[in-house]
């Protein structure tokens, strides 16, 4: 039985072979329809146990599934009562599977490369918001690598955490890879908040150059410093006050958190005399100009670095003083930075003018922000960490409890933070006049968190009386803010090996012009190349900031906006009100996202194909096509580009019952390739699966990772979420037209022309397979050898191939596999055909060849001699002339008759001679056919005469010491010819290319008189006699006088 397991002969070897067809997709330039589906089977296949435990945090971030491109290996994450999640990886085919993260370390979001050798997942420390990359390598044992938290990440690079409450918690995370292993993106936040490491006060030591110094003791002990350290105010000229700033390690042992070295420096960030201003201290309170006070430090230990300002009130006496404390280890991890401020005192101070341009946000966020006093006991409001880009405004109430009229004095480290002016609401705007005893005023303040700086931005509000501070009471408030920047970075490994530690990141969130833009929830392409990722940015089209999907092509540079939903109207389609969770096929060319239109109230699932610039609602109601009844979420985009899985609660996605309680479904639905329509959707966790969500999806689509809560297969028993982990196999349904060929009678040894079996696929799962044939009959050719989705065909060219007479019968065999193995579905064609006798026969035209007549040596023109197969079975042919003496200068070549000549077929022998002697030449050509169990043969005469050569004198008749020229035609090119006759020793002579020559011969005087035959000889040849020549006797006469008149 011929086997033609993932093969593809002939015209169609170019298809791709196997399951994981992911490099080169069939849907390149395939035109996306939108609506109602055609219809397709909703429920075929069979669900697998993976596992089951629980997962310890809500609703299950960062706990989705992978797979790798075959969907053989699928991992996820799962724990046990009273223990962190671990990372698991199974393998469908064997059964058998690992854990493969190491224990203690809560571990979540695990995403594998294409042949499932590696797995990269992040860790997350539940007692701090701190988060790290892991690798595992399926080699040996396998082996473990620390991604991140290194000297290679980006400054002040937090890795988004999967763990805990805010504005991060809901949003798909983790780390992703490409599916040749050799990218791995993921997201980050860049703030100088840093997670690792707790800042704190608890006392003030104070000395001084001058007398009078004053003592200003903390508020308590160990106050929070982060973001600012306070130095208070009211401070004369020769003051110096000595902070500790106490630097405690997080992070239990998280990537990048070690034993840290943490050297520091302090930046000015407004004019300080000479001499003043702020800087560092020894522990016994004397200057210094740096501090390596934090010496390698382990985590859960404490360093302190002294910080000292010199109060000097002569230049600038009413400016407050600013400048930045940053943290620079060597990792993220001991990277941070604080702002230090100190007001001097000076009498009848009013504000120094502002130098920042006024703030007027045209589309600003307003925020809410923490209310708290810094280690000075003043008044702080924390905007908290803002991402770059925005305009962010927040209003604090002042009291005026000085007991008389006093005015807000606002002065700010740098122009991210601005005051608002202007009445807002029953309060006045403070600034905008005094504010009356017992009264109030807003403070309102826009701060625009620049992308270029993260340190924290102060903003001081002094309230007043009329003397100004200095000479009266007052109160102080600050408003700090500190930028951050999501983005998401790269890491490549071109070597293939998965070490990714020793690679830098590479911020891959950026627009046209390479400035880095928000961004999160990344997908990669399979080369790497393409980048998706959803940014919450404005838009030429959004009137505010809006959350939308973008893909950059790092080859290029060029980052477009792909949230686009089907078109209306505008030949591009509407930009999505908000759109996130994008996925992507291998080659980058189609992205699947939620999105939701304006106005609408769930989000549904879309693909975008960028060949085309069309977008197809995936989650479509199958009766009406339009958005389904429910949320849809979490897509998962096959590699090929054919199929997405998604999540959701609607409930007329397919016809069959869908359980309305206990959570989401997993569905799936085939979009179709270039060459077919797409399908309906299928639900994909059935029954007994409960429910499912975070679906994984194969390259072809023919598997689906995902979990549920489903409490039927879970056995651990917790007051954590049970979690089961499940993989379904979609399975195919092929079926065969024609089902049976009977072929015309067929000669013996002979094949006949193919006839073409259609196989179709009624899905709902892709077809892999596995095609067989019986009897004297051939593939010659197929396209089968690649993924045949729903919906799809392929076709195979038979052919017959009798060896015998007689009736004969066989049968083509397609078998659906899955991991290489059958499902037991299958279908056949019935072969039949009759082997006829063999008779072979071949007929040449004409039955004789003259060539005519030919110069000695030069080769003839080509004379054609057309063959026929008259026989009825294909005849190789063979030409030969028969032995002799003429035969020797004929020649023929094959011409068109090359290879087997099928019966009714016709070719061309070409026939030329060239002589090498004399006279008339004749030969015998022998055609003949071979069959193998039949042969045929015909002799065909050839015949053609040599030219004779011309030996000429001039003149011929002569007397001793004469002169004769000798001159020939038609002798052979290039050969020497000896003349003979003309004096008594021969004379030898060459004919040039044309086989002429003409040469004068003087007579020596000693030749005989009389009459002579000379002869030129020609080797080989034979001899040619020329004209009579007369030698007369020497006399007084002059020469030839007895010819003259």
């Amino acid at each position: 039985m011929a086997d033609l397991h993932h093969t593809a002969p002939g015209r169609r070897r170019r298809w791709l072979r196997g399951v994981a067809a992911t490099a080169v997709l069939a849907m390149l330039g395939a035109d996306l329809g939108g609506g109602a589906a055609s219809s397709a089977p909703e429920t075929s296949g069979r669900t697998i146990l993976v596992g089951s435990g629980t997962i310890p945090f809500p609703s299950g971030t960062g706990s989705g599934t992978a797979l790798s491109a075959d969907g053989r290996y699928l991992a996820y994450s799962s724990g046990t009562a009273g223990q962190p999640s671990r990372i698991q990886l199974a393998d469908l085919q064997t059964g058998t599977q690992q854990t493969i993260s190491p224990a203690g370390e809560a571990a979540s979001a695990p995403s594998v490369s294409g042949d499932g050798a590696l797995v990269t997942y992040q860790v997350d420390d539940g007692a701090t918001p701190t988060s790290g990359i892991e690798m595992w390598r399926r080699s040996g044992d396998g082996t473990l690598q620390q991604v991140t938290g290194s000297a290679r990440d980006l400054q002040y690079e937090r890795v988004v955490p999967c763990l805990g409450a805010g504005p991060d918690a809901s949003d798909p995370c983790g780390p992703r890879l490409s599916g040749d292993g050799n990218t791995l993106v993921y997201p980050v936040r860049q703030t100088a908040r840093s997670p690792y490491l707790r800042l704190s006060t608890d006392a003030v030591q104070t000395s001084s150059a001058a007398p009078g110094p004053r003592t200003v003791t903390a508020a308590a002990s160990q106050l929070a410093a982060d973001p600012v350290l306070d130095f208070g105010s009211a401070y004369t000229t020769g003051t110096v006050v000595t902070l500790p700033l106490h630097v405690t390690v997080l992070g239990s042992g998280q990537p990048g958190v070690g034993s840290l070295r943490i050297p520091a420096n302090i930046q000015p960030s407004t004019p300080m005399p000479a001499g003043a201003g702020f800087g560092f201290a020894n522990d016994d309170g004397t200057p210094t100009d740096t501090s390596d006070a934090c010496r390698p430090v382990a985590v859960g230990a404490t360093c302190t670095l002294w910080v000292s300002y010199t109060a000097d009130i002569r230049e600038h006496p009413c400016a407050a003083r600013y400048a930045t404390l940053t943290l620079r280890g060597s990792t993220p991890a001991g990277q941070s930075a604080l702002t230090l401020v100190a007001r001097n005192a000076a009498g009848g101070c009013r504000a120094v003018e502002s130098q920042c341009a006024p703030a007027d946000p045209a589309r600003p966020d307003t925020v809410s922000a923490s209310v708290g006093t810094d280690n000075a006991g003043t008044t702080l409001v924390d905007l908290g960490a803002r991402p770059a880009g925005g305009t962010y405004v927040t209003s604090y109430t002042i009291h005026n409890t000085l007991g008389e009229p006093a005015l807000v004095d606002v002065q700010g480290s740098d122009c991210s933070l601005t005051q608002l002016g202007g009445a807002t609401g029953p309060d006045t705007r403070c600034g905008s006049g005094a504010v009356p005893p017992g009264g109030d005023c807003a403070l309102v303040v826009a701060y625009r968190p620049r992308r270029d700086t993260f340190p924290p931005s102060v903003l001081r509000a002094t309230l007043s009386t009329a003397a100004g501070w200095g000479d009266g009471p007052t109160t102080t408030t600050l408003v700090v803010g500190s930028a951050s920047q999501y983005g998401v970075v790269a890491r490549r490994d071109p070597g293939g090996h998965g070490d990714f530690a020793a690679a830098k990141s590479t911020v891959v969130s950026t627009d046209d012009g390479g400035a880095a833009i928000d961004g999160r929830e990344p997908a990669v392409s399979a080369d790497g190349r393409y980048v998706a990722f959803r940014s919450h940015r404005a838009t030429t089209t959004a009137t505010e900031p809006t959350d939308l999907v973008y893909l950059r092509d790092t080859r290029t540079g060029h980052t477009a906006l792909v949230s686009r939903l089907p078109a209306t109207g505008s030949a591009g389609g509407s930009v999505a009100q908000s759109a996130h969770a994008p996925t992507l096929s291998a080659d980058g060319s189609r992205v699947a996202f939620e999105a939701r239109r304006t106005g609408q109230d769930t989000g549904q699932i879309y693909l975008r194909d960028q060949t085309n610039g069309r977008t197809v609602l995936v989650s479509a109601a199958v009766r009406s096509g339009v958005g389904a009844d429910g949320p849809s979420s979490r897509p998962a985009l096959s590699a090929d580009g054919t199929t997405v899985a998604w999540q959701s609660t609607a409930t007329d996605l397919v016809t069959v019952p869908v359980p309305v309680e206990g959570g989401p479904q997993v569905y799936a639905r085939n979009l179709g390739t270039a060459h077919t329509s797409q399908t309906g959707t299928e639900l994909i966790s059935t029954s007994p699966a409960g429910h499912g969500q975070d679906p994984a999806i194969s390259a072809d689509g023919g598997v689906v990772g995902f979990r549920s809560a489903d409490t039927v297969h879970s056995s651990v028993a917790s007051a954590r979420q049970p979690a089961t982990f499940l993989a379904r196999l979609r399975y195919p349904s092929p079926s065969t037209s024609p089902t049976d060929i009977a072929f015309d009678p067929q000669p013996a040894g002979t094949t006949s022309l193919p006839r073409t079996v259609r196989v179709r696929n009624a899905g709902p799962g892709p077809l892999h397979a596995s095609i067989g044939v019986t009897g004297p009959f051939r593939i010659l050719d197929s396209d089968c050898g690649s993924t045949v989705h729903a919906n799809e065909s392929c076709s195979l060219d038979i052919v017959f191939e009798p060896t015998t007479s007689g009736d004969l019968n066989g049968q083509l065999t397609v078998s659906a596999l899955v991991f290489a193995a059958p499902i037991g579905g299958s279908t056949s064609v019935t072969l039949s055909g009759t082997g006829a006798p063999a008779s072979a026969g071949l007929r040449a035209v004409p039955d004789s060849l003259k060539l005519g007549s030919q110069q000695l040596g030069v080769a003839s023109d080509r004379v054609a001699l057309a063959l026929t197969n008259t026989g009825t079975v294909p005849l190789a042919v063979t030409a030969a002339f028969l032995p002799g003496r003429g035969p020797a200068q004929f020649g023929v070549t094959t011409g068109s008759c090359r290879g087997s000549l099928a019966p009714g077929a016709g070719c061309h022998l070409f026939v030329r001679v060239t002589p090498r002697q004399l006279g008339r030449l004749s030969g015998e050509l022998a055609v003949s056919g071979s069959a193998g169990q039949a042969d045929t043969a015909q002799l065909v005469p050839v015949s053609a005469t040599t030219r004779t050569p011309v030996l000429a004198l001039n003149p011929t008749v002569v007397r001793p010491h004469d002169v004769v020229t000798l001159s020939g035609r038609y002798f052979p090119p290039g050969t020497r010819v000896r003349i003979g006759g003309v004096r008594r020793s021969a004379v030898d002579v060459d004919t040039d290319r044309s086989g002429t020559f003409a040469v004068p011969v003087v007579l020596l005087g000693d030749e005989p008189t009389g009459t002579s035959r000379p002869r030129a000889l020609v080797a080989g040849v034979g001899a040619v006699t020329g004209p009579a020549l007369l030698v007369q006797a020497a006399t007084s006469q002059p020469n030839r006088f007895d010819t003259r008149r």
